[in-house]
């Protein structure tokens, strides 16, 4: 399945290895396991472990709270970008 998740802030809790994005979600649907790929840079990659809603009454519906793999790269990189992906094509 495809998707569009726009990162508004990049965070992590060292001592729990938690790595996570906050953003939105703009089109598709996102689920545990989806490696997306930082628009605009193809090599950069994530692997998304998990998601939760936000729960405040204070944010939009679709705003997510993403916790990733570490990437191989600065986690600052990820602060405003989008991150895709598309569905694969399907051979007949």
């Amino acid at each position: 399945m495809s998707f569009e998740f726009s990162v508004s802030e990049t965070g992590q809790i060292a001592s729990a290895g938690i790595v996570f994005l906050n953003g939105m979600i703009t089109s598709g649907a996102i689920k545990a396991g989806d490696t997306a790929r930082v628009k605009g840079m193809a090599e950069r990659c994530v692997t998304i472990k998990s998601l939760a809603l936000v729960n405040s009454h204070k944010v939009p519906s679709h705003e997510l709270t993403l916790s990733i793999e570490r990437p191989g790269f600065p986690l600052a990189e990820l602060e405003g970008a989008v991150l895709i992906r598309e569905e694969e094509s399907r051979l007949p």
